[in-house]
């Protein structure tokens, strides 16, 4: 139990007596059939449709939520002994094969039913697939979920794919959405209604969650590799029947993972064929993201897996070129916690609030070699060969709308195809499922081949 969260917070019940998950705690009416379409940048709507509600990730404002009702002012901060990472493999569906064996990346290692949570006409398995590591290009075994149509034969030439890149949910070897009773299913904006269009979708649980790490938090690179590898593991899925052609699909950090996929399909894997990229609320900018983010308690969450993640996949990176002791400990024991798991067990608030007081000396954005990691890491530096959808909530404040706003003004001015739109009153936390609706019709046109829509030329900023 994390010091100054009670019982009560910790552990609650619904009014049967059973235990309340964090996605029931947390998840508000709102989040349903009912919520808003999307708005494009130039202030027309899409073509929409009421879908079913969709389950969603819901970590981020399950910790607001808590920072509130605890009253975290009058909390005992008292600082802790820095716990290890954990690392080690999940259990032992996650454990790779020694030595693993040859075979190109993509090739699946082992299967598993996913019992239950899978939408109705669908099969669902966890894989472990080889994909390659991001900096040394060694063989790596990484997990993923894989949902596939029971209903109907395969169109000629198989079905399409959907790749999605999943939010936030830690940097520690637990923190694999799979290991939840549903394989991931309920945190997959749209699942249902791309089972009913007959695609296979697959997900992708990036190096280091799940299976041994670190995870490489928000390094592009490592992103789309586990992402481009999951989608050759579909077409590999004996009963898939996939095709070669995809469409990727993220949130938030899955966001970033998406665009770094449109980047590195051309060379990584130029069997494929991307037909688009959708990203809600993308990380961006990741220098002014982390200095915008890192005054608020999320923030210095986020700040504290992606500092602590760096200082071990980067060799040349320390932490002690940007905090102090006290905060370093405190941000390592917040890097053990998942946001949100099967086991309910969230993020430290105490710590939180205590980085609050004094995270960075530095600004990583202008420290090196800080800074070119963060420059390495932020996606734009080549052209995406695919149209492009970007959604972001206009009352979005993890991935500000003028961060996104910028980089979506920069890429059309680098010619790319771009469809911006805006997601009036939405927060970080429900840009993906509020975008869901519009995904799937986007991602139906970007598979029959539709003109896809550009408004590049009606871009002006948002608000700061």
């Amino acid at each position: 139990m994390d010091e100054g969260v009670t019982d009560n917070e910790a552990h609650r019940e619904d009014a049967t007596g059973e235990p309340l998950r964090p996605n029931d705690a947390a998840e508000p009416e709102h989040a349903t059939e009912h919520a808003p379409r999307p708005k494009r940048h130039d202030g027309t709507r899409p073509p929409g449709q009421h879908g079913r509600a969709y389950p969603l990730w819901v970590g981020l404002s399950l910790l607001l939520a808590l920072a509130a009702v605890a009253g975290l002012a009058g909390l005992v901060i008292v600082q802790s002994t820095p716990q290890p990472l954990p690392i080690a493999p999940a259990g032992s569906f996650y454990q790779a094969p020694t030595p693993l064996p040859a075979g190109p990346p993509g090739t699946i290692l082992r299967t598993e039913p996913i019992t239950s949570g899978v939408p109705a006409g669908a099969i669902g398995y966890r894989i472990l697939y080889l994909s390659e590591t991001w900096d040394t290009n060694q063989p790596v075994a990484l997990s993923g979920s894989i949902f596939v149509p029971t209903g109907g034969s395969a169109p000629a030439g198989g079905r399409p794919v959907v790749a999605w890149a999943h939010p936030t949910t830690g940097i520690a070897s637990p923190c694999a959405p799979s290991l939840a009773g549903d394989g991931g299913a309920s945190t997959i904006p749209g699942l249902p209604s791309f089972i009913d269009n007959g695609y296979v979708v697959v997900m992708a649980y990036y190096q280091g969650l799940g299976t041994k790490g670190p995870h490489p938090y928000l390094v592009g690179t490592s992103e789309a590799k586990a992402v481009l590898d999951s989608v050759r593991a579909a077409v590999l899925f004996p009963s898939a029947d996939a095709s070669r052609s995809f469409v990727v699909w993220g949130h938030s950090q899955g966001g970033q993972a998406a665009l770094f996929t449109g980047q590195l399909a051309p060379t990584y894997a130029p069997e494929l064929t991307l037909k688009g990229v959708a990203a809600a609320a993308p990380a961006t900018d990741l220098g002014a993201l982390l200095e915008h983010d890192l005054s608020t308690t999320v923030g210095d969450i986020l700040g504290a897996y992606a500092l602590v993640s760096w200082s071990l996949v980067y060799p040349d990176t320390s932490m002690n070129e940007l905090a102090a002791e006290p905060q370093i400990k405190e941000a390592q024991n917040i890097a053990t916690h998942c946001i949100n798991n099967t086991g309910g067990q969230l993020a430290s608030l105490p710590e939180a609030e205590l980085l609050k007081l004094r995270f960075m000396e530095n600004n990583p954005a202008t420290t090196p070699p800080w800074q070119q990691e963060l420059a390495a890491n932020t996606p734009g530096a080549s052209k995406i060969n695919a149209p492009i959808l970007i959604t972001q909530g206009t009352a979005d404040e993890v991935v500000i709308p003028s961060i996104t706003d910028t980089f979506v003004q920069q890429q059309c001015a680098n010619g790319e195809q771009i469809e911006y739109q805006m997601l009036e009153g939405t927060d970080h936390t429900y840009a993906g499922v509020v975008s869901a609706p519009a995904v799937v019709i986007w991602t139906q046109d970007r598979f029959a081949g539709a003109p896809a829509p550009n408004n590049c030329s009606s871009q002006s900023p948002s608000p700061a």
